[in-house]
């Protein structure tokens, strides 16, 4: 062989033993890492600190809960500026799940350039479960102890006198970003920080002291007069300078400037009625008696202040020492039922009407005539609720009611408005008779002979009232006449039904008591039976019955009430010392 093939044959000997050599070094390595590792959570692997690095996952998961678990049940203290609050755990179910951390942190890897990954060590940061929303709560309630909105610089009036308040900085928790902090730090010990936002204001102090100096001073300088109406014959209402000055403040503009500011809603609510005369309400369609039969009778438009612009209108002449004179600024105003809401309302015939009867000229009369004239012209439309004691309101002297007798708790006394069930059992006849859903009545505790047995209400104030429901879809007008000697009240709209009562029903009669009074305001009161008594309004069309509805009253025995006076009393004991 010569030299050159000799040469020739060691190389070729060499590449072959290279490259074995190399692997073996690498599987060497491979095994020496896998060996270090070790198995279950790979060596040098640390949560929140505790190092769980080598451990299998049932005992590094119980390590975490030894370590972490008694920080992750205790209150956590977190600090916003100089101060200390603390939030329970539970507040905003925020738990440590020490399982899901030892998951997070893995095994040891067979593959080669993860198991590299590993030999360093790993932190791993704890897995954390929580309530948004509760958490977000709970760092509000601390807010609402810490925060300190910014305040803008402003002007506003004690009288007519300038005051001016300065403009202060704002402090606010980072909401979301306290949120975060508490999460991330959780489980631990030491406390959190949260984080702070600083608010400026927009407001310089330069510029709060100016307005005050003289511009404030200005624009309560003189009244303000509103003008309405048109060819010169106006309407004139001054707004005095306190008016002014109590609805008016000069606040945040642009470019840390103020601006004056009137609130018109609240100026026009103290002018009141002064402001009506610069107004024209408008007015609900009607409906009147033609012919025996309603009539519609028509709405009409009014003008009225608009309440947001009035404030802008006056802010134009604020800057003037004289001239201060403004057109009021008024929009059209629609009535809450127009003329063709009236129409629509199907309010054409009478579908119910009742009639009781009364003894003439008692002050009890007085009321049911004065509620006959609150009553009358009440407007029920579709699907709404009428209430007897809403529509009267409190029965007091200033509306014309008077003091007469009533019944409480059995007795009679007097009371201003006395009288006035009368009313309530005309009514409730009247839309028991129109076939309306009834809603809220209460009969007379005893039975009262004007009345119909059985089918009567009483009415007091605020309960028991009268409410009924116009469960059809067209309205119901309610009209109301009277003699000194009986009260009327017509129910009108569209005929739905034909109304029967049957013949009231009397069971389970029930004994009067006798009571003896000795009080100086006794009034003696005949006995009479107590009994219940049933009966049922039926629903007709066509002649055919389409519902029947069953009604139950109960009336209690009434009272003899005997009355002794002193001498009465003498008597008694006189004969009983003859028996002795």
């Amino acid at each position: 062989m010569t030299a050159w093939a000799k040469a020739l044959a060691v190389v070729r000997r060499r590449s072959v033993w290279i490259p074995g050599a190399v692997a073996g070094v690498v599987v060497l390595s491979y095994l020496a890492a896998f060996l270090y590792v070790g198995g279950g959570v790979p060596r040098g692997t640390t949560v929140r600190g505790v190092d769980i690095g080598g451990m299998t996952p049932v005992s590094a998961e119980q390590e975490l809960k030894d370590e972490l678990g008694p920080a992750a049940s205790k209150p956590i203290r977190v600090k916003v500026g100089d101060k200390t609050f603390s939030i329970k755990p539970k507040a905003a179910d925020l738990v440590f799940d020490a399982k899901a951390s030892v998951d997070a942190a893995g095994q040891r890897s067979g593959n080669p350039l993860r198991l590299g990954g590993q030999l360093g060590g790993q932190t791993v940061e704890p897995v954390v479960r929580y309530d948004e929303a509760k958490l977000d709560r709970a760092v509000a309630k601390i807010a609402k102890d810490f925060d300190r909105p910014v305040r803008e610089g402003k002007v506003s009036y004690e009288g007519i006198d300038p005051v001016a308040t300065m403009p202060r900085a704002g402090r606010v928790i980072d909401r979301a970003g306290a949120v975060d902090e508490i999460t991330a730090a959780y489980p631990s010990k030491d406390p959190v920080t949260l984080p702070v936002k600083d608010e400026e204001p927009k407001t310089r102090p330069g510029a709060v002291r100016e307005i005050a100096g003289e511009a404030a001073r200005t624009a309560v300088a003189a009244p303000v007069r509103l003008t309405t109406g048109k060819n010169g014959d106006k309407t004139t209402l001054a707004v005095s300078r306190h008016d002014l000055a109590a609805h008016t403040e000069f606040v945040a503009g642009g470019k840390g400037t103020l601006e004056p500011k009137v609130h018109g809603a609240g100026l026009a609510k103290d002018l009141g009625h002064s402001l009506a005369r610069l107004e024209t309400e408008p007015v609900d369609a009607t409906f009147e008696l033609a012919g025996g039969k309603p009539k519609v009778v028509p709405s009409k438009p009014g003008e009225m202040v608009d309440r947001k612009e009035l404030g802008d209108a006056i802010v134009g002449v604020l800057d003037k020492t004289d001239n201060r004179s403004v057109a009021a600024p008024v929009r059209k105003a629609k009535p809450k039922t127009s003329t063709s809401d009236a129409k629509k309302l199907g309010i054409d015939r009478k579908v119910g009407s009742f009639t009781t009867h009364h003894p003439c000229c008692e002050p009890r009369v007085t009321n049911i005539h004065r509620a006959a004239e609150i009553l009358d012209g009440t407007l029920v439309k579709p699907g709404k609720t009428f209430s007897l004691n809403g529509t009267l309101g409190q029965r007091t002297t200033d509306k014309g009611f008077v003091p007469a007798p009533m019944i409480l708790d059995g007795r009679h006394v007097d009371s201003v408005g006395g009288g006035v069930s009368q009313i309530a059992t005309t009514t409730f006849n009247a839309m028991f008779f129109a076939g309306l859903k009834d809603v809220q009545h209460q009969p007379h505790s005893y039975y009262i002979s004007r009345y119909p047995l059985g089918r009567e209400a009483t009415i007091s104030w605020t309960q028991p009232d009268l409410r009924f429901q116009n469960d059809t879809e067209t309205g119901i007008l309610i009209t109301t006449s009277y003699t000194s000697t009986s009260i009327t009240v017509n129910m009108w709209g569209t005929k739905h039904y034909d109304i029967d009562a049957t013949e009231p029903q009397k069971s389970n009669y029930r004994k009067p008591k006798t009571i003896r009074d000795d009080s100086p305001d006794c009034t003696p009161e005949y006995p009479s039976q107590g009994y219940d008594v049933t009966y049922s309004r039926v629903f007709k069309r066509n002649g055919q019955v389409i519902r029947t509805e069953p009604f139950r009253t109960v009336y209690l025995a009434a009272p003899r009430v005997i009355c002794e006076t002193d001498d009465d009393n003498k008597k008694k004991d006189d004969d009983k010392k003859k028996r002795d």
